[in-house]
């Protein structure tokens, strides 16, 4: 097996290395493909310089029908600052990732690869550990900072983490490869459901309040991957998080992301934040 290393993202700090020497924990068992496991100003249009009714802005809403605030609103947090990732500075030597975190249960399976919870064992830190078996027709991608062409999940993680970083997106912490897999070491949110099961659990319906919160949410984490040249491809309710303590909502798996094109793309790409828009507003109360 060839020795893994950890690529270090070329915008993120330098730590110096943070390791225990414990055993080795064994590569999960032939693990297979499954799911993988931004607070920005709303746009504006130029031409209408005073904020229309209709313009999203950075506050909780209040439904008028309850004057009492909801347990269940988004609470607004700082940027993330990438600091706050601690990726230890490996620089030449080879640290095989057993020896920096070890895996626990399995979170997902799927296509994609299979994604477990973990821990870093420096701090006891939660994580998710996706685990992405090679194959023939794995797509590479140059990016800016990275001499050679690197494997397109692990690209388009990187090219998210440009600063400033997002509370809306769930980024990747660090990277291994090795001669069979990746090795993507991910944000692990929680406690969090995803938005579908959220949304079956708090049946009737959310108030109006609510729905608006989570699709401004789900709207600054488009905006934040577009800004970063990169389409999602998949928002939908089984991709985005929700913070059942914060009401924070976060965007996860971007295994079949792709960078945006000066030609365009289809309407088909274009309209998929709408998908889980609309099943925000189907679940909330009537406007």
């Amino acid at each position: 097996m060839l020795k893994s290393v950890a690529l270090q993202d070329p915008a993120d700090p330098q730590q110096g290395p943070s390791v225990l020497e414990t055993a080795a924990q064994p590569v999960p068992a032939d693990p297979q493909p499954g799911p993988s496991v931004l607070k920005t100003d709303a746009l504006q249009d130029p031409a209408d310089p005073q904020p229309g009714p209709s313009v999203l802005k950075p506050t909780t809403l209040q439904d008028l029908d309850d004057p009492q605030p909801n347990p269940l609103v988004f609470k607004p947090t700082a940027l993330k600052d990438p600091t706050d990732f601690h990726i230890p500075d490996l620089k030449d030597e080879t640290i095989p990732y057993q020896k920096l975190y070890e895996y626990k249960r399995l979170i997902g399976r799927g296509g994609n690869g299979s994604v477990y919870e973990g821990i870093r064992k420096s701090d006891n830190q939660k994580i998710a550990m996706k685990f992405i078996r090679k194959r023939a027709t794995d797509k590479y991608i140059k990016i800016p900072g990275c001499a050679d062409p690197v494997f397109a999940e692990v690209a388009i993680n990187l090219l998210l983490k440009q600063p400033p970083l997002n509370p809306n997106i769930v980024y990747m912490w660090e990277w291994f490869e090795e001669s069979k897999e990746y090795i993507l070491i991910l944000e692990y949110p929680h406690p969090c459901q995803s938005l579908r099961l959220f949304l079956e659990n708090n049946r009737p319906r959310l108030n109006e309040s609510q729905a608006s919160d989570l699709m401004f949410q789900a709207v600054l984490a488009a905006k934040h991957c577009l800004d970063r040249g990169v389409f999602h491809c998949s928002i939908k309710p089984d991709n985005i998080l929700v913070n059942t303590e914060t009401m924070e909502l976060t965007l996860i798996d971007f295994s079949g992301s792709r960078i945006v094109k000066s030609s365009g793309h289809t309407r088909e790409h274009l309209g998929e934040l709408a998908v889980s828009c609309n099943v925000i507003c189907q679940s909330s109360v009537a406007i």
